[in-house]
């Protein structure tokens, strides 16, 4: 009925005649008065016709509507829409941006409440929170880099006392170890000084300090491990040249060994042919056949290689002499005692609240020996040297009996027969003494080649940033300590954790971080669920 009675007021407001203000106001009254008014059929006029309303139609009408004053009564409006157009609940003159916000938040509480969003929402937050954490973790960690100075000039004053000199290998280490725990130390001293923004203003000043010695604090500073490690390098590289010629022997008899044998293996298999039941889904089933590869043996086939056998026996033989011609005999002595500064840098650097004890500032002052590539890869070295001068002996007694081989086993590997056997050991001897060589002496010649460049780099940074010359210090920074770090990790296997940083550190805890948010999400939304009773749709 409110339909109709609308229409015919707005077909009464566009016709013209008296008859035009009587229906609008017959239209508004409409509202508190439809209650009273029967069902009756409704002929709305054309235009030119409503100008007379017909007698029919004024008859039709109840006394109770014709009885209403003629003032018109608007009707009420609803909590849709707000008299101002705004957003449900919103004031006539409430500013867009309240309607827009109510808005926001009211369609947001519908999604919060209809979708497992809180799992998302959780989730990434937890991500974020998980990088945060992980990120600055382990930037506290790279701001303090472990030191250990070797106490080179205690060293001398111990050698003087006793009546010898220090051999050109453990002033080499010593000196490696010291110039690389200089630059650590500059680098701690300019975290440790900084505040907020970046260390590198004041990492390039403690460098200055130490580099333009403008601030003594160690009897050896950078300048004298820039002038002196080249040479200390060179005299190094002189001593382990015996290793270098058994580094060579032992890569020219693994060539050898390692194409004295070929093996290949070949898994023989037939086919067996099954039937099986298929639901269709609709009730029925069907019968199928397939076909499945059953494994029946291995065929082993090892085809000897007489002149690369005959040419790695010798090579191991060459390989034992040389070995025996290889020895560190250098007595290697490490401070008797610690001094303050050096007690004191490696306190700080590790955020040690008490002093260290005298055992504990030793340990770290003997890093440089004991933690050094050189004496961790040295007992490996002989151990394989002893180990290969077996294995050549064992292959020139059985290479003679060594030929072509094929056999058949129900396995799928095999380990050979026993002059092959003899072989693989010794090419594993053999590539475990070439790497053990091969690490010593790449520590040693890249610090020959890099200390130069560390040298460069540094007088770069100290221009860059305090002279203002032209040039990215951030960049030269970051190159600084990678060249340090390298230097000093080449050098000492087992010595302090240099490269503090650690990105799969900080994968976990985004990978953690993002899965606590993602539980705390669901149970959250479980909790909802559970309290409003509502499920998820099913789709």
């Amino acid at each position: 009925m409110k339909n109709i009675l609308s229409w015919a007021l707005a077909l009464a407001l566009v016709a013209p005649g008296p008859f035009a203000a009587d229906a609008a106001a017959q239209a508004f009254r409409a509202p508190i008065s439809v209650a009273t008014v029967p069902s009756l059929p409704a002929v709305i006029p054309s235009a030119p016709a409503a100008l007379t309303p017909s007698v029919a139609t004024l008859a039709a009408l109840p006394v109770s509507v014709m009885a209403v004053p003629s003032t018109p009564i608007l009707p009420s409006f609803s909590l849709a829409a707000s008299p101002s157009g705004g957003e449900p609940g919103g004031e006539p003159d409430e500013p867009g941006w309240k309607r827009k916000t109510r808005a926001a938040w009211a369609k947001t509480k519908q999604v919060l409440r209809d979708t497992p969003a809180e799992v998302a929402i959780l989730g990434t937050f937890g991500l974020m929170v998980g990088l945060g954490l992980g990120w600055n973790h382990e930037a506290a960690r790279e701001a303090s880099i472990p030191v250990g100075f070797s106490e080179i000039h205690q060293m001398e004053r111990d050698a003087e006392s006793e009546g010898r000199q220090i051999g050109p290998m453990a002033r080499y280490l010593a000196g490696t170890n010291d110039m690389t725990m200089n630059v650590f130390n500059a680098w701690n001293k300019a975290n440790e000084r900084t505040l907020v923004g970046s260390p590198v203003p004041n990492f390039a000043s403690e460098l200055d300090y130490n580099a333009g010695q403008k601030l003594r604090i160690h009897h050896y500073e950078l300048p004298h491990y820039f002038k002196s490690l080249p040479d200390e390098a060179d005299a190094a590289r002189r001593l382990l040249e015996p290793y270098e010629q058994v580094r060579l022997q032992a890569a020219d008899a693994d060539a050898q060994l390692s194409r004295t044998w070929d093996e290949s293996h070949h898994d023989v298999t037939h086919t067996e042919w099954h039937t099986r039941t298929v639901d269709d889904g609709n009730g029925r089933s069907h019968k199928e056949t397939y076909s499945t590869q059953v494994y029946d043996y291995t065929i082993h086939r090892y085809s000897y290689d007489r002149a690369h056998g005959e040419a790695s026996s010798s090579s191991l033989d060459a390989l034992t002499r040389k070995g025996r011609a290889a020895s560190f005999t250098e007595d290697m002595r490490i401070a008797k005692q610690t001094n303050a500064d050096g007690e004191y840098a490696a306190e700080k650097s590790r955020g040690l609240r008490q002093a260290l004890s005298p055992q504990e500032a030793m340990g770290y002052a003997s890093v440089w020996k004991y933690g050094s590539t050189l004496m961790t890869n040295l007992p490996v070295i002989h151990a394989r040297l002893g180990e290969l001068a077996l294995d050549a002996d064992q292959w020139r007694a059985e290479k003679s009996g060594a030929h072509d081989e094929r056999y058949t086993t129900t396995s799928h590997s095999d380990s050979g027969p026993r002059e092959y056997q003899t072989v693989e050991r010794a090419l594993s001897h053999g590539r475990d003494l070439e790497r053990s060589v091969f690490e010593v002496l790449e520590g040693v010649e890249y610090t020959r080649a890099m200390t130069p460049v560390l040298k460069a780099k540094i007088q770069e940074l100290i221009a860059v940033q305090l002279d203002h010359k032209p040039g990215n210090a951030k960049k030269l920074s970051k190159e600084v300590l990678s060249i340090t770090k390298e230097i000093y990790t080449k050098n000492f296997k087992k010595g302090f954790d240099v490269k503090r940083f650690r990105a799969g550190v900080v994968a976990l805890a985004v990978l953690l971080g993002a899965l606590g948010g993602g539980l705390l999400g669901a149970g959250w939304d479980w909790l909802g669920r559970r309290a409003t009773g509502r499920s998820f749709p099913r789709s």
